[in-house]
């Protein structure tokens, strides 16, 4: 009985390719900490610039904590190999173990195994910058009220290369016509694998955007939040404090688009709601702390193209709206800072954890594909040294309240997701308004020390903040 062996061509072509993990290369979270992390007193106000430049080498993490460049995620073996490791895609796999069934059994010059259709070769480069705006504003001496966005410019620039020779012609004419007609045509086709035929099958058959070029430059997501600090009073030289954080994001920023393969989700996409702690114990000229966040992402009706099977790449008529829930993100840092009134570094690592997404939708596919990978772990590191005069103007030493901040930042390991490096520098500074206390009113000077055992717990003024 004659077999049938049609080609899925596209998934030859591709294969197991995933280019939509390429889209979690910076999922750029701003978070306002020059703003969010001071109580400020009331009538008082602070705003924050700064610079964020990431690495132009997009690098990622797979599921094992493998490091590996973005534009491996094009790569595709053509050899016999890489063709009979399924690594070319199921029915090239398909394809070689047919050819394999025609030769006798013992035969030690296999056709299957001279087969070379060559190699294809990606790379990509990124370039994304952002622009951090913040402003914060003591609305009790206990309450800040603070908010913020980034402008972000970013590109994403995907470059196909085939590489190699490609035997399918003469692999079909020493076969002959020993094989099957639908063989014989999918050599045929293999005859004519190249970058440009890739190309036309990713943006033509499947209908996704060129992948040559993808660029945006507008908003990333709005944060707002309200913070508030319990400080104990110093004893036996160190001094005890509490800072809670509670914080929204509103999805302002550009979200994953279905038809666009190498876009970057500049912001989360949903509605997010975030509370946290911060644990710190200071002395002189050293302070110790702890962070911690747990955020819920609330749930969002998004357009997706919804797979059928385990295809990574998806016609565009499964395109359909799908209910999106977001898994829980938790976030811990543990710090330390050294130095005076003037100058200080700081050393933060950190651990981010999201917990696997879901959806669903009322149209019929395989919605555990949209959810692959989403669950992942992330260590990173960063450094940074800080300039203030916020001490020195308070005693009317110097004439600007400012605060200079230069920080790096890097990813140590992960699973599932991108290797973040990136500088930053900040300023910020701070403002009067009519609200706030006359200035004989701040007490700025040292008070007296109190008898050991007396951890009352107040709010904080800006100069007892530095």
């Amino acid at each position: 009985m004659r077999r049938h062996f049609l080609f899925n061509w596209l998934r030859v072509v591709i294969g197991g390719f995933d280019f939509k993990n390429v889209l979690t290369l910076i999922l750029l979270l701003i978070t306002m900490k020059p703003i969010s992390a001071q109580v400020l007193p009331k009538g008082i106000g602070a705003y924050a610039l700064g610079y964020r430049q990431f690495s132009h080498d997009a690098q990622l993490y797979n599921s094992d904590g493998k490091q590996y460049a973005a534009g491996d995620k094009f790569n595709l073996d053509f050899s016999s190999q890489g063709i009979a490791n399924g690594k070319a895609g199921d029915d090239l796999s398909k394809l070689y173990q047919e050819i394999k069934k025609f030769e006798p059994k013992g035969t030690t010059n296999s056709v299957a195994d001279e087969m070379n259709f060559g190699e294809l070769k990606g790379d990509v480069k990124t370039s994304v910058d952002a622009k951090i705006i913040g402003f914060g504003y003591g609305i009790t001496d206990r309450f800040t009220f603070f908010m913020g966005a980034p402008l972000v410019s970013a590109s994403v620039d995907t470059k196909l290369k085939f590489e190699g020779s490609n035997n399918a012609t003469a692999i079909k004419s020493r076969l002959g016509d020993l094989v099957f007609k639908e063989i014989q045509e999918g050599l045929d086709r293999a005859s004519r694998l190249s970058e440009q035929n890739i190309r036309e099958q990713i943006e033509v058959e499947k209908g996704y955007a060129p992948i040559d070029h993808w660029e945006y430059n507008g908003l990333g997501d709005t944060v707002l939040g309200l913070r508030t600090e319990f400080q104990g009073e110093r004893m036996d030289e160190r001094r005890y404090s509490l800072g809670l954080l509670l914080q929204a994001d509103l999805p302002t920023g550009h979200a994953d688009d279905p038809d666009i393969l190498t876009d970057i989700p500049i912001g989360k996409g949903y509605t997010a709601l975030t509370i946290g702690s911060d644990t710190k114990v200071t002395f002189t000229y050293l302070a110790m702390g702890w962070k911690s966040a747990l955020t819920h992402g609330f749930a969002e009706s998004v357009q997706r193209r919804v797979p059928e099977g385990t295809d990574k790449l998806v016609a565009a008529d499964r395109k359909a709206k799908v209910q999106w829930t977001p898994g829980m993100d938790f976030n811990n840092t543990l710090y330390s800072t050294i130095g005076n009134s003037w100058l200080r570094g700081t050393y933060n690592l950190g651990l981010k954890r999201h917990y696997g997404d879901r959806y669903s939708g009322s149209l019929q596919g395989n919605y555990g594909t949209l959810s692959a990978e989403s669950d992942s772990v992330k260590l990173f590191h960063e450094a940074a040294i800080t300039v203030t005069s916020v001490r020195a103007f308070s005693q009317k030493s110097f004439k600007i309240p400012l605060i200079l901040t230069l920080a790096a930042h890097d990813t140590l390991t992960g699973r599932n997701t991108s290797k973040e490096t990136y500088f930053e520098l900040t300023f910020s500074s701070f403002f009067s308004t009519p609200a706030a206390a006359p200035k004989s009113d701040v007490k700025t000077e040292r008070k007296p020390e109190p008898k050991p055992g007396k951890g009352l717990l107040a709010p904080k003024t800006v100069a007892q903040s530095h």
